[in-house]
């Protein structure tokens, strides 16, 4: 799940898709502290970028989700990602 989370971080940054202000975000959240990563990934030798990036876009997402549902929901189609839930649009 993580190395997925990773490589859709990776699409939306190599693509150009984030703006100044999610851009900062997500380098928030990956300078975050992270005690540790999870053993299934420790013998991976990029476990901690994995994991660094996979913390990134999920901070990213809680963001969107709480400011901004319809950019959301933008981001989402780009990864070929939906949810169950109908994200509801402030308007």
């Amino acid at each position: 799940m993580a190395e997925h989370q990773a490589a859709c971080l990776d699409k939306l940054t190599g693509e150009g898709r984030l703006s100044e202000e999610e851009a900062d975000i997500v380098r928030r959240g990956r300078n975050s502290n992270t005690p540790s990563v999870p053993k299934r990934l420790r013998s991976n030798p990029d476990s901690k970028t994995i994991y660094a990036k996979a913390t990134a876009l999920e901070c990213l997402v809680g963001y969107l989700y709480l400011t901004d549902p319809a950019r959301l929901a933008e981001i989402m189609d780009v990864l070929d990602m939906r949810t169950d839930e109908k994200i509801k649009v402030k308007g």
